[in-house]
């Protein structure tokens, strides 16, 4: 399988999803437009380097606080965390159901185009299921 788009995930979050505990990344940003999923891409963390892949499902869009803190056990963010919709500044979070994830043997760097937008095109890169 080939991918071609990256995702900047922090950490603990990248590990959490790759362990399958962490069901929905959230985001500020709208990486996609209204319902389309980003569909499979590499979990980049700061480091440039991805030590895994998830598919990315439709886009939900949270509206306030309360909407968000309906899925906590699925994505995980507390209201103290810096990553809560109470930080959001246009009053809007996003959030991308993870539907499978491939972990890498060892991770793999990441080259990506500079730009604030955390989904980014990458050259493909060719994943094998391990």
């Amino acid at each position: 399988m080939k991918i071609s788009q990256s995702l900047q995930v922090h950490e603990p979050w990248a590990t959490l999803i790759l362990n399958g505990e962490k069901t929905i990344e959230t985001s500020g940003q709208a990486c996609t437009g209204e319902g389309v999923a980003p569909g499979w891409v590499l979990l980049r963390t700061g480091s440039g380097k991805a030590a895994g892949a998830a598919q990315l499902g439709q886009r939900i869009t949270y509206n306030s606080a309360a909407e968000f803190d309906t899925h906590f056990d699925r994505h995980l963010v507390p209201p103290t965390s810096r990553f809560h919709h109470s930080t959001r500044k246009r009053g809007r979070s996003y959030g991308y159901p993870v539907t499978a994830v491939v972990v890498f043997g060892s991770p793999i760097l990441v080259t990506t185009p500079s730009g604030q937008h955390r989904l980014k095109h990458v050259d493909d890169v060719e994943v094998f299921r391990i």
